[in-house]
Parts: C-alpha cells; structure tokens; sequence
C-alpha cells in the first residue's frame, strides 16, 4: 500500500499493489514471480510497434496475465484496514477496483499488439 502520511499517521491511501511473497526457513520474505511477470512483459512489448514484432524471428512470444487479488485476499485487506488503519479503507475497494481494471488494461494492449502483428504477418505473406 502507498499512503500519505500527516502528522506521522496514515492519511491517504494514493495506491495498492498485490506482491505475493513466501517465507523462507529464516523468515526472510523473498517475491514471488509478480514482479518478473511486469518484467517480463514490459521488456517484450513496452516499446515494440505491431511491425516490429511481425518482423521477430521464431515463434511469437505471448505476454503473461497479471497476478490478480482473489476475493478473499480483497476481504482480507479491508478487514484489516477497517479494523486497524480506518482513515484507509473508506477508498480501498475503489482504489484496489481501479488498479485490477488498470492490470487488465495493460494486459489487453499487449494482446492487441500481438494481434496486430500476426494480422500484419498474415499480409506479409499474402
């Protein structure tokens, strides 16, 4: 979570983000493949046209779904805002709503790509 902060207390929640993490045997947290999956899919497509990917070599490389919240993790996290930090939760559900749609959004813009630039190969080869 990303909040201002007033007079050393949470104020403003600005945004969410949703790193799944594990615990190793020392209780280090280590994030899983999230952040990779952003990674992943900004290096491959961030930059590319339709045309420069209709002209790649090899097979054509998809880009990976985001890793969305489940149900209970949301009820989970505005159980805990609720009942610990109250001045946050009144905007979480919109907040954690915009995030999702903005995740999907970015995900349907490299598809599109992708698809544009099978559409351009297929007249490439027409």
């Amino acid at each position: 979570m990303y909040y201002e902060i007033k007079d050393r207390k949470p104020s403003e929640l600005l945004m969410i983000k949703f790193d799944r993490i594990t615990l190793d045997s020392s209780g280090q947290y280590q994030v899983t493949e999230e952040k990779s999956r952003e990674l992943y899919n900004f290096l491959h497509f961030g930059f590319m046209t339709p045309e420069e990917l209709a002209i790649k070599e090899g097979p054509t490389i998809m880009p990976l779904p985001p890793m969305l919240p489940m149900t209970v993790e949301k009820e989970a996290l505005y159980k805990y805002l609720e009942e610990n930090i109250n001045v946050l939760f009144k905007d979480a559900p919109f907040i954690l709503e915009m995030r999702i749609r903005a995740l999907e959004e970015k995900h349907r813009e490299y598809v599109e790509l992708i698809k544009k630039s099978k559409y351009i190969n297929g007249k490439k080869k027409s």
